[in-house]
């Protein structure tokens, strides 16, 4: 499939799925393999249910959220960590910016109504034109930080790593 097909699908995730709830597309964008390496969950998210979990508490947390690719795509073959092995990977990486009033309860914060932005890196990897993993890298800190919490403590979700990565 080509590359553009990819983009234009992770794009319909994004618009569709994140900025206007529509979680129903899911079960076509997602492979039924899928694997998600995700923010804010302390194992991986596998298949459509996984994503649309984690989308419908960004979405509780952040009901106006927003997202939006900015600074353009990457094609590339990761295989940097495997020198010497003879392995790639093709991913299609995504930098994505999140906006969003703080309106709801994420990840055991009450509401604070303030406005925030972050970022995230998405690593996307298709089969079958639908996306069979994603690992997700975001920044944080900063995002707890603007809805208030100064401190992390070691009942913070783990950073959870795809396996061929380590």
């Amino acid at each position: 499939m080509p590359m553009w097909e990819d983009k234009a699908t992770f794009g319909r995730f994004l618009d569709q799925a994140v900025n206007n709830g529509n979680l129903d597309v899911i079960q076509d964008i997602f492979h039924e393999q899928f694997v998600g390496f995700l923010p804010d969950k302390e194992q991986p998210a596998e298949g459509p249910d996984g994503i649309r979990q984690w989308i419908e508490a960004l979405r509780i947390g952040f009901p106006d959220l927003n997202s939006l690719i900015e600074g353009g795509w990457l094609v590339s073959e990761v295989g940097t960590h495997e020198v010497g092995r003879g392995t790639t990977k093709e991913r299609v990486a995504a930098f994505v910016v999140l906006r969003g009033t703080h309106s709801g309860s994420f990840v055991g914060v009450p509401a604070t109504n303030k406005w925030v932005t972050w970022g995230e890196v998405h690593l996307l990897t298709f089969q079958e034109g639908r996306i069979v993993e994603d690992v997700v890298v975001r920044d944080t800190y900063s995002l707890l930080r603007q809805i208030g919490v100064s401190t992390l403590t070691a009942a913070s979700p783990p950073i959870i790593i795809p396996p061929e990565l380590i």
